[in-house]
């Protein structure tokens, strides 16, 4: 597991995706895409030590989440919000 690796969690009554950084870095760059339209549909620079991102807004569906740190390592996960 990489040093950068964060943890993350979807908190399904706040609608938030929750981002737990190591601190390894200074930020992430975070894309969350519909796994129906294959739209971004939220693309954000989060802290890199802990941070959250509303997803209140999006409408029910299946997402990918794409992590992105500054050192190269990518980290890529996905939710549903039915």
């Amino acid at each position: 597991m990489p040093a950068d690796e964060p943890d993350v969690y979807y908190n399904n009554v706040s609608q938030i995706i929750i981002i737990d950084g190591t601190g390894e870095v200074d930020y992430y760059d975070v894309e969350i895409m519909s796994l129906i339209t294959f739209d971004v549909v939220i693309s954000t620079q989060v802290n890199g030590y802990y941070d959250t991102i509303d997803i209140s807004a999006l409408p029910d569906g299946e997402y990918g989440i794409t992590i992105d740190a500054p050192t190269g390592n990518t980290f890529e996960g996905f939710f549903s919000t039915y």
